[in-house]
């Protein structure tokens, strides 16, 4: 029958776990059950006991307390100083307590350790959202005729609560592109609790109504169109023969509670190098 002893668990734990820089996190964990096993991680957690006064006489207990304290805080540093790589040892070794110890690598790494992790989901995740965003892309394309190579990339928006007063933006043919805009798509990706209404004053359903009254359309007009999640927008911004449509001119009302995400998409009459964005 063979028997197991707490040194030989401890050798077992120091050759699985070698510290070298990377994924301190699990090496934390694994050395933290180590040091609790061997009933020494509590010098990490207490203070040493402190040495008596000048005139003071300390009782034995208290003086077997220190001692065994003191005893315990290099043994539990000679387990950490053990469960790192040799390049790491030359820099710590000199480090006087277990404590100070632990609390150096972790200041050292863990900020490293989590910055990796992020970086690497954030990777992840943009390659899942690059083959999202080209699905949907190519759903536009295909629902409004137009070929996606005519168009910009998708992008993603956010307006938080805004004045309710603020003026309102028209938008006719004008944009920040060369060419003149042909098509715009907006997706909405959340609802608004209030405001955020898209008004269309020069179109056909609204040419009975005064375009100064905009303002109060906001609330009260039933053309005003509401941003709902999973909803999208389109109108043409030109004719079929590329003359400005005056009736795409539209306005914002204020987002006046909560957040609006959104995403808009530009087609262009002329197919557009997206390299150059």
């Amino acid at each position: 029958m063979a028997f197991v002893t707490l040194k030989d668990m401890g050798s077992d734990f120091h050759r699985l776990m070698r510290f070298d820089g990377g994924d301190f996190v699990r090496w934390q964990r694994k050395m933290h059950f180590l040091l609790v096993t061997v009933k020494v991680y509590y010098v990490i957690m207490n203070p040493r006991p402190p040495e008596p006064g000048e005139n003071e006489e300390e009782s034995v207990a208290k003086t077997r307390e220190r001692l065994r304290w003191d005893q315990d805080d290099e043994i539990c540093r000679g387990h950490i100083l053990n469960g790192i790589s040799n390049t790491l040892f030359d820099a710590y070794h000199t480090v006087k307590t277990a404590k100070e110890l632990w609390n150096q690598l972790e200041r050292r790494y863990i900020t490293e350790d989590v910055t990796s992790k992020r970086f690497i989901i954030s990777k992840f995740f943009d390659h899942k959202m690059d083959k999202t965003v080209a699905r949907i892309e190519e759903r536009i394309s295909a629902l409004i005729f137009v070929p996606k190579e005519y168009g910009k990339p998708l992008q993603a928006k956010h307006i938080g609560p805004e004045e309710a007063k603020q003026q309102y933006h028209y938008f006719g043919n004008k944009s920040r592109f060369s060419e003149p805009v042909m098509a715009t798509v907006i997706l909405y990706l959340s609802n608004v609790s209030q405001g955020g209404q898209i008004l269309f004053p020069e179109s056909e359903l609204r040419n009975s109504q005064m375009k100064n009254k905009i303002l109060s359309d906001c609330t009260k007009s039933s053309y005003a169109l509401r941003p709902t999640r999973g909803n999208a927008l389109l109108f043409f911004n030109l004719h079929p023969n590329t003359t400005p449509d005056q009736s795409s001119s539209h306005a914002r009302c204020p987002v006046l509670d909560g957040d609006m995400w959104f995403a808009t998409k530009f087609f262009h009459v002329k197919a557009s190098d997206v390299q150059t964005i």
